[in-house]
């Protein structure tokens, strides 16, 4: 899954947006635009679509419009980052199972935690 995804988050505390995959038993991760407290990216582990979350993994680059790309496996999730959509960055690589039990569910969405308002702009999407 690929998608080229620009973000007006700057120094928003706790705003996360970008490509979801959930699972069957209510968990989800983000990966895109949004970090805990500066501009970048991160992968982002919900146990539910209201429970707190873990950072997996963040890149801070202050770089808001970028290539986002997950790639799945035989065994592995790699969550990739690129600025020119030809050179990429593995931002974070995890086991298939994980923390998701199966993936049920993908797409994009924005979320803030604390009221931080936040635009996510989809402008190429392709899962294949």
């Amino acid at each position: 899954m690929t998608a080229f995804l620009g973000s007006n988050t700057v120094y928003a505390n706790y705003v996360y947006g970008g490509l979801l995959l959930g699972d069957s038993g209510g968990k989800w991760v983000s990966f895109g635009p949004g970090v805990f407290t500066a501009g970048g990216s991160h992968v982002v582990e919900w146990s539910s679509s209201s429970a707190a979350q873990t950072l997996r993994a963040q890149q801070v680059d202050y770089q808001f419009q970028k290539w986002y790309r997950i790639v799945v496996g035989a065994t592995t999730i790699s969550y990739q980052t690129s600025i020119d959509g030809f050179t990429w960055l593995q931002l974070a690589s995890v086991g298939l199972t994980d923390y998701l039990a199966d993936m049920t569910y993908i797409g994009y969405g924005y979320n803030s935690v604390n009221g931080s308002a936040g635009h996510l702009s989809v402008r190429s999407w392709e899962v294949g």
